[in-house]
Parts: structure tokens; C-alpha cells; sequence
């Protein structure tokens, strides 16, 4: 019982490094700046598109992350089985079930890319390029010259 304890212990002290830490990124008065420019919209595009694109990417990478997750969990029920027959065969097909998600993940991974850059290729007509007009107005107390 101990040894178990001792080993989940040291398995989510080992993940717990792995979790990221706030970088305490703060934008100072960026909006205000990027709004005096005469630019918006810059964080991301609101359209429906950049929605669908944005919600893809971060689901698949979910599923990655569950493929990780269950190839750790096969591996190590395969690691525990102690030379049993019935065990390794569930962990086996843990680790198969977790390669199978995985082609299925990659295979939608590529639908949606190429649905996705169909869709923006065929709704854009015409590329448009920014330029704007350069300003001498005092943008939070500094002067922009070109």
C-alpha cells in the first residue's frame, strides 16, 4: 500500500512541474495605443470563421492530450501486470484504443484544415493589404514620426 502511494505521489509531483506559471504579461495601456493608431480589431478576428477555426485547434489539441494521457495510463498498466496474460491484453488494448484515436484525430485534424482554408479562400474575393495613414497626433504623450 505504501509502495502505491509512494508512486502516485511521485507521478503527480513529476506533472505538477509541468503546469505552466503565470508570466504576469500585463499590457499597459496597449489597447489605448492601438485605438489612438487608428487600428482595430487587432487581438483576432471576430468573424465566424476565425470562431470555427480557434474552437478546432483547441479541441484537437484536447484530444492530443488525452492521446498522451492514455498511452501513459497502457503503458503503465502494462509496466504493473507482473507477467500476467489477462493484464497485459487490457493494457494492450488500451494502447491500441489510444493509437486508433489518435489516426482518427489526425485524419479530422486534416478535414477541418482543408475545410477551413476552403472556406476563407472562397469568402475573401480580393487580398487587401492595411496601410494606414501615418498621423502626427500625440499617441500617450509620444509623437510618432516616420
Amino acid at each position: 500500500m505504501k509502495f502505491k502511494v509512494l508512486i502516485i505521489g511521485l507521478f503527480l509531483f513529476i506533472f505538477s512541474l509541468v503546469i505552466a506559471h503565470s508570466a504576469l504579461a500585463w499590457d499597459f495601456g496597449i489597447d489605448a495605443a492601438v485605438k489612438g493608431a487608428g487600428f482595430q480589431n487587432v487581438k483576432g478576428s471576430n468573424d465566424l470563421y476565425g470562431l470555427i477555426a480557434t474552437s478546432v485547434k483547441i479541441f484537437l489539441s484536447l484530444l492530443a492530450v488525452l492521446f498522451f494521457a492514455m498511452m501513459m495510463y497502457g503503458g503503465f498498466r502494462w509496466l504493473t501486470s507482473r507477467g500476467k496474460e489477462e493484464l497485459i491484453e487490457k493494457a494492450k488494448e488500451a494502447i491500441i484504443a489510444a493509437v486508433i484515436g489518435m489516426i482518427v484525430v489526425i485524419m479530422s485534424y486534416a478535414i477541418a484544415n482543408f475545410v477551413l482554408s476552403n472556406l476563407s479562400s472562397s469568402s475573401a474575393t480580393s487580398t487587401t493589404f492595411i496601410s494606414p495613414s501615418i498621423d502626427k497626433t500625440p499617441v500617450l504623450g509620444y509623437i510618432v514620426n516616420a
